[in-house]
């Protein structure tokens, strides 16, 4: 009988403990609630506030998709650019961006001006080419005619009559693949046609008619 009521007792006991236990869990649930509504309570007063800081400086709320590291990192790169601009604001920094301009802009100026003299001295080079090209063409056609006025006078004392053609501008050829100087010099010698007078003999008549009356060299230009 005895040792039944201490089994009673201690049941009883173990009971008490975990109905003690499941009070302190209970009131420290509710305690840990209290103190998560008070936490609620204060940031959503931080964001009220937060709030109207932010109306102050714009009268339309901002609805962005954007983080908040998104955005933080947004106002760091604004920054950047702010300080840079305050950086440019400085009297010190205009004066050398201006000195520097002025520089440049110098520097473009005598550029500009030697670039107007090369065009002037490239027209006075073309004009004065043209006149060279002219004066040699003319200095050429001028050879021609007193070469070829000394050579016809110089057959006609051979009793001989021809003509020489000067080409100065006949361009090379090519023989089978083969590079060839072009023809520039053309030598035409006919004997001149002549009666038989009484003070000619037979002999003299076949003088005109052949080239044996002529050197050795000049026989050469003859054929």
């Amino acid at each position: 009988m005895t040792e039944s009521i201490e089994k009673l007792i201690n049941k009883q006991k173990a009971l008490m403990d975990k109905s003690e236990k499941k009070t302190n869990d209970q009131q420290n649930l509710l305690q840990l609630k209290l103190n998560l509504e008070s936490e609620i309570e204060n940031s959503k007063k931080t964001l009220h506030e937060e709030e109207l800081n932010a109306l102050e400086i714009t009268e339309t709320p901002i609805e962005t998709t954007r983080s908040s590291a998104e955005i933080e990192k947004e106002m760091k790169r604004i920054d950047s650019i702010i300080k840079i601009n305050e950086r440019l604001l400085d009297p010190k920094v205009q004066d050398q961006i201006f000195n520097s301009y002025n520089e440049l802009n110098d520097s473009i100026g005598t550029v500009k001006n030697d670039l107007k003299d090369i065009n002037e001295y490239f027209v006075e080079l073309k004009k004065s080419t043209q006149t060279r090209r002219i004066a040699y063409h003319t200095m050429l056609t001028f050879i021609e005619r007193t070469v070829n006025m000394h050579f016809q006078a110089f057959l006609r004392q051979k009793d001989f009559e021809g003509h020489i053609d000067i080409n100065f501008h006949e361009s090379s050829v090519k023989n089978n693949g083969k590079g060839q100087k072009g023809k520039t010099l053309e030598l035409v010698i006919r004997p001149r046609k002549s009666t038989q007078s009484q003070h000619q003999s037979n002999n003299e008549i076949q003088s005109y008619s052949s080239t044996k009356s002529l050197s050795g060299g000049e026989r050469s230009f003859s054929t």
